[in-house]
């Protein structure tokens, strides 16, 4: 029997409207379509989901391990840790999703290492080091041929666009779909994932 984990996930993401559909939403958009994903497996159950102002919290009970999802809400993700340490069991695994500009589109990178430059990544080392003991990156490649024509000195105004649909379809036929994978294998087993990526 493998065994069980404390395993909590979450996704960076900014609310209002003003970032929905942008790249820099797209940790936090892959977090909602696995949330989805679990809901609609026969060995995964979801126990309780709480809605609050910071985040949408849902639990649930998998054959292999018991997860806690945390979908963030009303915050940015330049201040996730200050809010994500309070909703953090000690001694956890977290996994965090998030874009990295210097992965190609389509490829995703798990690894222990973050890009420490991006602002959300700093906010969840600094205020949840305490209580992590295994923290996991999920880095999401969102680096395309218009990035690199046209924003390649402008990443601020670049991860602010709306993602265009020939991109969204590749997000949603590939992307997502790995993502599932890797996510479902560290639920069974945390340790093989990382020897696995």
């Amino acid at each position: 029997m493998l065994q069980k984990y404390k395993l909590v996930i979450t996704g960076l993401g900014n609310p209002i409207p003003a970032y929905e559909n942008t790249w820099h939403n797209t940790g936090k958009e892959a977090l909602i379509k696995f949330t989805k994903f679990l809901q609609s497996k026969n060995n995964c159950s979801q126990t309780t989901v709480q809605t609050k102002n910071e985040f949408t919290i849902m639990h649930f009970k998998h054959e292999y391990n018991d997860i806690k999802i945390l979908i963030p809400n009303n915050i940015y993700m330049n201040t996730i840790g200050l809010y994500l340490c309070q909703h953090i069991p000690h001694d956890s695994i977290l996994i965090t999703l998030y874009d990295d500009i210097d992965i190609e589109i389509n490829k995703i990178k798990v690894t222990t290492n973050p890009n420490k430059t991006h602002k959300g990544v700093l906010s969840i080392i600094n205020n949840c080091k305490t209580r992590v003991k295994k923290f996991i990156w999920l880095k999401i490649g969102i680096k395309t041929e218009i990035y690199t024509n046209h924003y390649k000195h402008r990443l601020k105004d670049y991860v602010l666009t709306r993602i265009p649909n020939i991109y969204k379809n590749q997000l949603a036929n590939n992307v997502y779909t790995k993502i599932n994978y890797i996510l479902t294998t560290f639920i069974k087993s945390p340790a093989l994932a990382m020897h696995g990526y």
